[in-house]
């Protein structure tokens, strides 16, 4: 239930009507009407259609007949009906928040409803594992901004553990991470898979082989991604079926700190093919292994939320690059 103050009788009833009253053959935007406003704004203070009913002495059928004039005025859904009530929209609160505040003014209003339904207002918040932050989260954003920017975003680089605990606890829109499993309090959009990559010294003598395989890392020296994370048991096991054990220098985390060691020379390193291209700029050779290595990470939200026109405009953006990047191939 939401528990706001709620202005009622004949003062907000009496300020409604005199706000209504200017010239609507003049109007070029769309015009709410005093009961529709009512409605709308009983149902968000009284969390159900019935009980805003009772509230300002409408039968339910005409709340929900002038919810559904309003929708069709502002040009989005206020509400997602299910049969437990009806649920907010991201752009029902946002609507909501300029009626609190702009009570004096319809023509405010109905500017607010333009600018949310032609994605001139939002904020999206978005976190992203390392591997992402280099090029794709960056291209992605401004691919976005370029069309839409006027919507605030926010982006944040964290481990994907901490990205699944942000959105499970509704703190971003969206993730990119990897994922042992499917956590409770997030869906899985979509899933991508590339392949691992060596990355060596520029002087490195196996800069000859054009395919690095396990036997190649078993006498040179290696680095190797820390055994917590998701990719070092794919690489553990690749060893392993082939019996060798690597001659490991050391372990470290994320794979960029991987590239940077063997940029200055430290040695070879298995990290994801993503990190790995921004690295090619610097002293590092780039060879593909074998056996295939899988580097996965999906495209997370919250579960049961609704996303905000922007976040959906977002996500497309989201999935068009992605499926267009010819390292990432889209998983099921």
């Amino acid at each position: 239930m939401f528990i706001i103050s709620y202005l009622s009788g004949r003062a907000a009833v009496a300020i409604v009507h005199m706000l209504v009253t200017e010239d609507r053959d003049q109007a070029k935007e769309p015009i709410v009407k005093e009961r529709q406003l009512e409605a709308f704004r009983a149902v968000m203070q009284h969390g159900s259609i019935t009980r805003a009913g009772e509230a300002i002495r409408l039968s339910q059928p005409a709340v929900t007949r002038y919810i559904a004039d309003l929708e069709r005025e502002v040009g989005f859904n206020l509400f997602i009906r299910r049969k437990e009530g009806s649920l907010p929209t991201p752009e029902a609160y946002a609507f909501y928040e300029e009626v609190q505040h702009s009570f004096a003014g319809l023509e405010r209003l109905s500017q607010a409803a333009r600018e949310i339904r032609e994605l001139r207002r939002g904020h999206i918040k978005i976190a992203t594992l390392p591997a992402a932050a280099f090029e794709l989260a960056p291209s992605i954003t401004t691919a976005f901004l370029q069309v839409h920017s006027d919507i605030k975003i926010t982006l944040d680089v964290h481990t994907s553990e901490r990205i699944a605990d942000l959105v499970a606890g509704r703190q971003v829109h969206l993730g990119i991470a990897q994922l042992n499993s499917n956590p409770p309090g997030i869906d899985i959009l979509n899933s991508y898979r590339s392949e691992c990559v060596c990355v060596l010294p520029t002087d490195s003598p196996l800069v000859r082989h054009k395919i690095i395989k396990p036997k190649h890392l078993q006498e040179a020296s290696t680095i190797l991604l820390a055994q917590h994370t998701i990719s070092s048991r794919h690489i553990d096991a690749a060893f392993l079926a082939e019996n060798v054990q690597p001659n490991v220098l050391m372990e470290c985390q994320p794979s960029y700190v991987a590239c940077c060691l063997a940029a200055q020379g430290a040695g070879a390193a298995i990290v994801d093919p993503l990190t790995a291209e921004f690295f090619s700029r610097h002293a590092i050779e780039i060879r593909p292994f074998k056996p295939a290595i899988p580097f996965d990470f999906h495209l997370i939200r919250p579960t049961r939320e609704s996303p905000s026109l922007a976040v959906r405009q977002f996500l497309d953006t989201v999935v068009d690059h992605m499926d267009k990047h010819d390292k990432l191939r889209a998983l099921g």
